[in-house]
């Protein structure tokens, strides 16, 4: 029912994204923290939607038909086809957020530098995404910005696992282009309101998600200050 779980399993078989799989094993529920104010894993898990472990008996591949979510695959295959490990553990985490491929001196390095942000995906590379194929279009004097914009960053969604900043960044732009052409005469708040309330509306346990409060809190923050900035 659209739900994920985490399958455990000792088979040595090798498995790849995209795979279909019929797994046969026990759900085992999750445990609520035993120590008071302790890390709730269980809450952690429910806010990525996973509601259980399971420990496989047997696992068996059905297909692999094509989804649009390889696209993240696919690109770093392509990233290791045309660059070095390095440059393709820079790309991962400027386009993708991924920071798997750094080491740990590396990691600290840029905490300390206070430049861990431009290794997470979040509302500042939409932006920059939309300035730069604006800037390409305007140019090139092409038309069709619009419809290019809302394709390209469905698709960054995708790539990005619907990163909830990068959600909130995309929902809010696509609800100023609905609003500039209905003439909907909401405001930036109104805007940023509404996507608040469908996201919680989708998924409730986004309450619980860090990376959710701070990119409202921060978005929200930047709105309401512009006019005394100004």
């Amino acid at each position: 029912s659209k739900t994920k779980v985490i399958v455990y399993n000792n088979s040595p078989q090798k498995y790849e994204i995209g795979d279909y799989l019929e797994i046969e094993g026990t759900l085992n529920e999750l445990n609520p923290p035993h120590l008071p104010n302790g890390f709730d894993y269980a809450k952690y898990l429910h806010t990525h939607g996973i509601i259980g472990t399971v420990n496989s008996n047997k696992i068996t591949k059905i297909k692999k038909p094509f989804s649009p979510f390889l696209l993240k695959y696919y690109l770093s295959l392509y990233l290791d086809k045309y660059f070095s490990l390095e440059a393709k553990n820079y790309l991962q985490g400027l386009l993708f957020g991924d920071r798997s491929g750094f080491d740990a001196d590396f990691s600290a390095s840029i905490i300390d530098n206070g430049l861990v942000h431009l290794f997470a995906v979040s509302g500042l590379h939409i932006g920059l995404i939309i300035a730069m194929i604006s800037f390409i279009f305007q140019k090139l004097k092409l038309k069709k910005e619009k419809p290019f914009l809302i394709v390209f960053l469905s698709l960054y969604l995708i790539v990005t696992a619907f990163s909830p900043s990068i959600l909130r960044a995309v929902l809010m732009y696509f609800l100023s282009l609905l609003n500039k052409k209905k003439k909907l005469h909401l405001s930036s708040l109104d805007i940023i309101s509404l996507v608040y309330l469908l996201l919680i509306i989708i998924n409730p346990f986004y309450l619980h998600d860090l990376g959710f409060s701070l990119s409202f809190l921060v978005a929200t923050m930047i709105i309401v200050l512009s006019p005394l900035l100004k």
